[in-house]
């Protein structure tokens, strides 16, 4: 990586990182409101019309659409963006017109216009607008792609990597469509008819899908393989296998005592390890391995509760009370978060390197900074305790209070019940998390923590 390449790579980091930061920092925030109003719905008085359940799907799409999304198309801008000002000035307007989008969505969400499907709650123009957003981005890296195809010599040197982005830019042309479809009324997946939820076998293609996403993005950020090693071989070919099962299984309406289907979830569970193996096999940055850990042990976590809550006699009491919470916690803020920290700290590479920055309290060598080390935003060990101690802290109480649901469906709302103590304590947990998210968007705006070359 040249010095231009290597600046280049920096500033896209920078620039995805206050995108994806900014819309954590959000949805903390709104979920923040969200706990404060449970524990005091007292004031709700002073939000009018704009009551809990319209913050709900302010909270989830910013999350889903705002955080949970943005790294991963970091990771495609670096794989596919031409290194130069033209790329930085595509990256901003792609995630500009994405986030405003999302913006204008969290608008009519809170005016009450909503499809009511959970994570597809786009209707109206904001629905419109996010669909020319993604389309905006596939004609980024589609046109990128392009040029980098006409200079023959340069695809020669790279063919399976051509190959490779050219496959995936076929595939992101049906996300558009695909979305746009599925956020209609009328269009609904199947389900479990005892309890309402996902099939198996939508639970497993819907794993499968999120793994191979898994798998590329180490290939798409450029980190390296360590040599001699066969997990890849072993996780492709597990992939395989459930692939082939999902293709037997029925995809209508199913139950979870169908054995079938409790086979395919527990496939998930048999290929963990595999996945685990995997992502431990390449050459991460070192000031990132505490969120692959971090992804490895939310990863473990998720497929075990996850099959244990979809046996029979299990699923029936967990789909109504907190557990399921519990589980949507191991998902998103456990696995996606750790996961999304892990690209953004690798997105610039191993080489890059920034211009020398302003003095601040953080550094008294503003003359040197260019040759010092300092911390990427997201790889403090303080902030990331705060947020992993407080989400292991509140998946544990979920699961508590989960459990004595399960024995007693009241129990939380008795007048002697535990509803106060346990949403202060939710309430402390968010707050915990709330200030780490605070903290990683406010250093990415300023740059005062981001690393530079040795």
């Amino acid at each position: 990586m040249n010095k231009s390449e290597a600046h280049f790579a920096l500033e896209l980091q920078r620039l995805i990182m206050r995108y994806s930061l900014s819309w954590l920092a959000a949805g903390c925030l709104v979920g923040f409101l969200m706990a404060s109003l449970l524990l005091y719905p007292e004031l709700g008085k002073f939000f009018g019309e704009f009551t809990y359940g319209r913050w709900v799907p302010v909270h989830l799409n910013f999350m889903l659409f705002g955080w949970s999304a943005l790294p991963m198309v970091g990771v495609l801008l670096k794989s596919f963006l031409r290194p130069g000002p033209a790329g930085l000035k595509q990256a901003n307007f792609a995630l500009g017109t994405w986030s405003l989008a999302l913006a204008m969505g969290g608008v009519s969400w809170l005016a009450g216009e909503t499809s009511g499907k959970l994570f597809l709650d786009w209707v109206g123009i904001p629905r419109l607008l996010f669909m020319a957003a993604l389309w905006i981005l596939w004609l980024v890296l589609g046109w990128n792609y392009a040029v980098d195809l006409i200079a023959s010599k340069a695809a020669q040197k790279r063919l399976g990597a051509m190959i490779l982005k050219g496959a995936l830019l076929v595939g992101l042309g049906f996300v558009p469509w695909a979305l746009y479809h599925q956020s209609q009324r009328s269009s609904y997946p199947a389900i479990d008819p005892g309890t309402g939820g996902p099939t198996g076998s939508s639970l497993l293609i819907s794993t499968l899908g999120i793994l191979l996403v898994f798998a590329l993005i180490p290939r798409l950020l450029g980190v390296e393989r360590k040599p001699g090693l066969p997990s890849a071989a072993a996780f492709w070919a597990w992939f395989a296998i459930a692939l082939v099962y999902f293709l037997a299984l029925d995809h209508g309406n199913s139950s979870h005592w169908d054995g079938r289907q409790i086979a395919g979830v527990a496939l998930l569970l048999a290929g963990a390890p595999t996945m685990i193996l995997y992502l431990r096999d390449f050459q991460w940055r070192q000031p990132s391995l505490p969120w692959l850990t971090a992804v490895v042990c939310w990863w473990a976590a998720l497929v075990v509760v996850g099959f244990i809550i979809f046996l029979p006699g299990v699923l029936e009491h967990v789909k109504f009370t907190h557990s399921l919470i519990a589980h949507a916690d191991l998902a998103m803020p456990g696995l996606v978060t750790s996961l999304n920290m892990l690209i953004l700290c690798n997105l610039a590479g191993e080489n890059a390197s920034s211009p020398p920055s302003r003095p601040t309290a953080h550094s008294s060598h503003s003359s040197h900074s260019s040759h010092s080390s300092h911390p990427l935003p997201i790889t403090g060990k303080q902030t990331f305790w705060l947020w992993q101690g407080a989400l292991i802290f509140q998946v544990i109480l979920l699961f508590a209070i989960g459990a004595m649901e399960w024995l007693d469906t009241g129990e939380l709302w008795k007048v002697t019940g535990y509803a106060s103590a346990f949403f202060s304590l939710r309430l402390l947990t968010g707050i915990s998390m709330g200030v780490a998210a605070l903290s990683w968007a406010w250093n990415a705006w300023t740059g005062t923590h981001y690393e530079t070359a040795r």
